[in-house]
């Protein structure tokens, strides 16, 4: 990942501001992809525990 974000420092040296639009965008991806993850979890937990989905052993 290092030599990546090198090479992405260097092309983006010359704008700071789209530096920060690419760092906005990535954060919001990250915390939509986490957002979906946590919502599928908890889809899961509240289907097993109404008995509709497979019965996990715990």
């Amino acid at each position: 990942m290092e030599p990546v974000y090198v090479i992405l420092n260097a092309l983006l040296d010359s704008g700071r501001f789209t530096r920060k639009l690419i760092l906005l965008g990535l954060s919001g991806s990250f915390s939509y992809i986490f957002g979906s993850i946590v919502a599928t979890l908890g889809m899961g937990l509240v289907v097993d525990y109404l008995g509709w989905g497979p019965h996990l052993s715990y």
